[in-house]
């Protein structure tokens, strides 16, 4: 019986949603720019399942673009943008797919240090791709800031469903 219990628990504990840092200028360095144009920037990877963080600081006037990937089996269903200090209008960013496409901007306001707000609502869910990141205007001060990325496993239609889509039926 206790052995069950142990695999029931890990079997949980395997399933739930993780927070994850995949990046941080702060360890992994600045944040590279492509001006609003091609595929540059710091590129993060596949996006884990959950919530998948970023966490940079726009300094100098120099701003950060990011290149992330949605895998096969993914949907993204969320982008937060959090700002870790007080910052005044001004801060923007935009959603590009590989090819450049501009799918959604981004233009927050004023926020209060620690305020989070959704972004790029009208791009989402992303289904499998890679795509940009791309901060093109900010406040003139330095700002930290964070982008937490969520993703969930693909939804797979039972195999019922898909006999009956087979057979006109659904």
């Amino acid at each position: 019986m206790k052995k069950i219990i142990a695999i029931l628990a890990l079997a949980t504990c395997s399933m739930l949603a993780h927070a994850t840092v995949i990046y941080d200028e702060s360890v992994d360095g600045d944040a590279p720019s492509a001006g609003g144009s091609g595929l540059v920037g710091a590129n993060v990877g596949t996006l884990l399942l959950g919530d998948n963080t970023i966490i940079g600081t726009r300094a100098n006037g120099q701003f950060d673009d990011y290149i992330f990937e949605v895998g096969a089996a993914q949907n993204l269903l969320g982008i937060s943008f959090t700002s870790i200090a007080d910052i005044g209008s001004g801060w923007s960013a935009d959603l590009y797919t590989s090819a450049g496409t501009l799918l959604s901007s981004f233009d927050p306001g004023a926020l209060t240090g620690g305020a989070s707000t959704s972004a790029f609502g009208s791009a989402l869910p992303l289904s499998a791709g890679v795509y940009r990141i791309d901060h093109n205007s900010g406040p003139g001060t330095d700002v930290s800031y964070s982008w937490v990325l969520t993703t969930r496993a693909a939804q797979v239609p039972e195999p019922t469903t898909l006999a009956l889509v087979g057979l006109g039926l659904a």
